[in-house]
């Protein structure tokens, strides 16, 4: 009767972990992060970054450009401002064109207000989406939850989070809830990040970082809070270049 018990005993604990091994293995196919096209680009990209100091040395009112609480000197006054309703909280200006057939060329500076992603990213996960396959796979995810236990405040947490690969090695031994959180976070941040040539961190006065999107395209970012981020977006290269461009920021003034 007793061997009758024990035989019991081993066949049900063999049952439940070929049950927790199958589930588990099941999980790691359907979340496999591998999966995912632009997220080992993503994570790459971010791995080539420069750092810049931001020291602000202020300059006299008339020679900022102003928008909202936003300031930096203003040496655009070459530029005309564009109104094509893009939001109430974007500055479009655009540099005039010597050729007398064009009013304005390709050159052109915005200013405003835009979400962190980890503001995103603590949204309804499906709002990012149009894969119907892969907004099943959200449904149960609570982002919020795993970037808050894994102390990932802000973009530059999340950046140095997204480029250690261990962070996203599931085996056996991971939860199921990790396992789920972890392939939103990627997929996410794949839709989300564009495709950068290089990441440049600003620290300093202002923390934030800058964004090379190619040859034509920077985008600065300037976090004062965990929710939003100041973006000054230079684009073209008549008038922009890197130089031109290191040395506006340093005027950057968030009151």
């Amino acid at each position: 009767m007793k061997l009758d018990k024990i035989k019991i005993i081993i066949i049900t604990l063999f049952v439940l972990v070929s049950s927790y091994i199958g589930l588990k293995s099941f999980y790691l196919s359907y979340y496999d992060i591998k999966s995912i096209d632009n997220f080992q680009t993503i994570s790459d990209q971010l791995k080539n970054f420069d750092t810049i100091t931001l020291t602000n040395n202020p300059l006299n009112e008339e020679e900022y450009l102003t928008f909202q609480n936003m300031k930096i000197k203003n040496d655009f006054k070459n530029f005309i401002q564009i109104n094509d309703n893009i939001t109430n909280d974007t500055l479009k200006l655009s540099l005039r064109s010597d050729d007398l057939s064009s009013s304005i060329t390709t050159d052109s500076f915005m200013m405003g207000k835009g979400e962190t992603y980890i503001k995103y990213l603590k949204s309804n996960p499906l709002l990012f989406s149009n894969d119907y396959e892969n907004s099943k796979k959200f449904i149960n995810t609570n982002l919020t939850k795993f970037l808050d236990k894994n102390n990932i405040k802000n973009d530059y947490d999340l950046f140095n989070y997204l480029i250690n690969k261990d962070n996203f090695n599931n085996n056996i031994f991971t939860s199921l809830t990790d396992i789920q959180d972890k392939y939103a976070l990627a997929y996410l941040t794949s839709i989300i990040i564009p495709k950068i040539e290089k990441i440049t961190y600003l620290k300093g006065d202002y923390n934030g970082y800058l964004f090379k999107i190619n040859q034509n395209l920077y985008e600065v970012s300037i976090q004062t809070d965990n929710d939003t981020r100041y973006i000054f977006t230079f684009i073209g290269s008549n008038y922009f270049n890197k130089n031109k461009i290191k040395e506006l920021i340093q005027t950057i003034v968030i009151s």
